[in-house]
């Protein structure tokens, strides 16, 4: 059988955080029927936040690059989920009747 290789993880590679990050999102998903951009939001999220708290600090520059990134997730984040409904007359997918 020359040729096929069977790949394996080394014990000490595998992350417990990102196995039960991937199985509650799994669970979140398929149990309780969450949307998938939520579900993704969410797990970077706390992603980001374990790096922080258990990962690795950050320097003042990357702590400053984190944030306007938070920021913009969020922004964006709340945009497609929150839409306002104020804009009736401009918006394109309520066409004027």
């Amino acid at each position: 059988m020359a040729g096929m290789q069977l790949l394996v993880s080394i014990g000490g590679s595998v992350q417990i955080a990102s196995v039960v990050l991937a199985l509650g999102a799994f669970i979140a998903m398929l149990r309780f029927k969450l949307g998938m951009l939520l579900v993704i939001f969410v797990s970077a999220l706390l992603g980001i936040a374990y790096y922080l708290f258990f990962g690795g600090g950050l320097c003042k520059r990357q702590a400053e690059k984190v944030s306007l990134l938070f920021e913009e997730t969020a922004a964006l984040f709340f945009f497609v989920f929150f839409r306002p409904s104020t804009c009736q007359s401009a918006c394109p997918h309520n066409p004027p009747k």
